[in-house]
Order: C-alpha cells, then structure tokens, then sequence
C-alpha cells in the first residue's frame, strides 16, 4: 500500500467523521515519508475512485452498548465495510472498539501512549494534545486537493477564529472540523405509511387533512389490535419541548411554523425591526389550533407528562411524529429488532403559506 494514497483516503473519510479528526502517525520519519510520497498526488486520483492496489486503514470504533446489529453482521463485518473493498478497494482495520460510554478513556489512553489509529475522531481537548505531542501532520495539500467544494465552504464560514482553532503556529491545516449545520436538525413529519394505506388515506399536505388523518390514526385502530391504544401525533417528553432553536425530535415546532409561528427565535420583521417570535400573532393562533388537536385527543395526552417519548413510538403505537432525517435510524432499529412491524415514511411538512426562510434571520438568545 502506498502512503500517500492513504493520506488520500483520510482526506476523503473526514468528510463523513463528527468531530475534529486527525492523522496519526507513531514515528516522525513514518510522517514525513508519507508526505513527501504525497507530493506527486493528482487532484484527479479522486479517493473516491476504485484504487488499483488495496489501501488499507487502522480506525478505533465507538459502539452504542445497546446497539443490536442485524445477525451475520458485526462492527467491522458488515454491508458499508464490504462495499468500501469490493468498490473502493479500501479495506477498513479497527485496531479496537470502545463503548461509546469509554470512547472517550480509550482514545486519552492512545494519546498518552503515542498509539493513535490512522485515523480519528477526537474532541477539541484531544486534538490540542495531538497537536501539542506533534502526533498529526499537516493536511493542507490533502484538503485542497480532495475536500469538497461544500466542506470547503464550511471551512471558510467560520472565519478567523475557526482557523486559529484548526491551524498550528506556522498556518498549516492540522484538523479538519465537522459543521455543526442548524438545517440539518429541521423537524419534518414522519408517519406510518402502512396506517395510511390501510385506511385508504395519503399523507396530509394541508392543517385540515393533518387533522382527518390524526383522527383516524385515533378512532379507526390502524394497528388492527381492537383497542384504542394508537397515538395520532406524538409529542414531546417531559424533558423536551414544544418548540426549540435546532435539533428538537418529537417537538411541535412544524405545526408552529406552519402558521409562520417561531418561538424563541428572534426574527427581522419586514421593516427591518428585530421581533421576538414567541410574542407574536402567529404564534397565538399556532397555539389555538394545536390546542384544539390536543383537546380532541389527537396529540399524545401524555405529552410532557411521559418521560420517554421514544418508548410508544417504538412500540408501533404513534402514526405521526416530527423529527429530523436522522430519526429514520430511531425507527430502523425499531424494525430490524422486529418490535415495529410498520414503517415511518418522511414527508415534508405542511405549510399554510409560504415560509420565509428562518435562516436568514437573527437567531440568537437574548
């Protein structure tokens, strides 16, 4: 395996990592040898391209204890590492897998004892001691040539002080961070594609079929049990909120905006004038209606009372919940156990009228 086509790859997997990630290395003379047989890298030897030769990475794995992996499959036998070697000719080495409760330890440990894979996902704290013991080398050639346009963009939005973050004394490129990016945790509407298709109903695109299918979520026993024990929408536990800045699974809040209501953001009114979202007409009208869905019982009557809103979803009793894209795993897992036997599709949520982007907007705490 040459060198510098796994500097390549590191490049390349950074892309997909969720903390400030790094390449290790056990020796200086091993480092420098990789880059100067880097130096001759095209931009066009994509990482993403098949390699002629077979490159091979060393990673550490942190694994959710409570994790259950489909049968026949384990952290480093399963369908993703089988598609990086027969596409990519890439084959993945965990040199160990940590809880994801020990993750952290484990990865200290590897520092103190200059044992760090090839690869990492490490935090700011972890990263400045690599930086400090001289365990990473400089990635700027690597990023130039094979980062994404995107994750350049990223890059470069955070301005001077990202760089100070990511860069040593001398300027060089030492981390590459991931991007914390607000729109990717945007609830939309997840509902039980099964229910629909039993009761003849299709998904609501409007507040008036929201409300028909809800209803029949309730009183028309779409799980076929006999019992009125189905939730129509669920909503948030008694640690969540209704509505919230960010990442909010099980929240309210496209119900709110669905009447261009959103509490506890601050927004630029049309004459340019900063308005507290949570005080404004839109939000009491937002309210009225959601009232009325949880008067008629078609909103969770446990909401913010139960201490887990995750339990009745997984115990195939919800027909519609709000979350991000990323709650498509919460469900999966559900299904793969055999505890659902349904399936939640995504859609996207209804809108009363067009929505100026939030985005654009003042967002921050005051």
């Amino acid at each position: 395996m040459k060198k510098k086509q796994l500097i390549a790859f590191a490049s390349a997997m950074a892309l997909a990592v969720t903390s400030l990630a790094g390449c290790g290395k056990s020796e200086e003379s091993t480092q420098k040898e990789a880059v100067s047989e880097a130096e001759g890298t095209a931009k066009e030897d994509l990482p993403l391209s098949k390699y002629p030769e077979t490159v091979t990475v060393h990673l550490g794995g942190s694994l959710n204890p409570n994790a259950k992996l489909p049968d026949g499959m384990t952290y480093d036998d399963n369908p993703y590492i089988d598609f990086l070697k027969e596409d990519l000719n890439i084959e993945v080495v965990y040199d160990w897998v940590a809880s994801s409760t020990d993750f952290e330890e484990k990865m200290n440990l590897c520092i103190g004892s200059n044992t760090v894979p090839e690869l990492m996902n490490v935090n700011a704290t972890q990263y400045r001691a690599l930086l400090k013991y001289d365990m990473i080398q400089p990635l700027d050639k690597y990023f130039d040539d094979y980062a994404s346009d995107a994750l350049k963009s990223y890059v470069k939005s955070g301005g001077e002080e990202l760089q100070k973050c990511i860069t040593n004394e001398d300027g060089e490129l030492m981390a590459i961070p991931a991007p914390a990016i607000t729109a990717g945790g945007i609830n939309e509407m997840w509902i039980r594609q099964d229910w629909l298709d039993k009761l003849g109903l299709e998904a609501p695109r409007t507040w008036d079929e929201l409300v028909k299918v809800a209803e029949a979520f309730v009183t028309q026993d779409p799980d076929g049990n006999g019992e009125d024990d189905t939730i129509g929408i669920l909503g948030p536990s008694n640690s969540d909120h209704m509505n919230a800045i960010g990442g909010n699974q099980y929240g309210l809040d496209p119900l709110f905006s669905s009447f261009q209501s959103y509490p506890q953001y601050w927004l630029q009114g049309e004459d340019g004038t900063v308005e507290y979202g949570s005080i404004q007409p839109e939000t009491r009208d937002a309210l009225e209606k959601i009232s009325e869905l949880y008067t008629n019982k078609l909103i969770d009557p446990e909401m913010l009372v139960r201490s887990d809103s995750k339990e009745p979803l997984l115990a195939g009793k919800v027909g519609i919940f709000f979350g991000p894209w990323w709650s498509g795993y919460t469900v999966a897992d559900a299904t793969l156990a055999g505890r659902q036997t349904g399936r939640h599709t995504l859609h996207h949520c209804l809108r009363m009228e067009t929505i100026t982007l939030i985005w654009q907007s003042l967002q921050h705490n005051m």
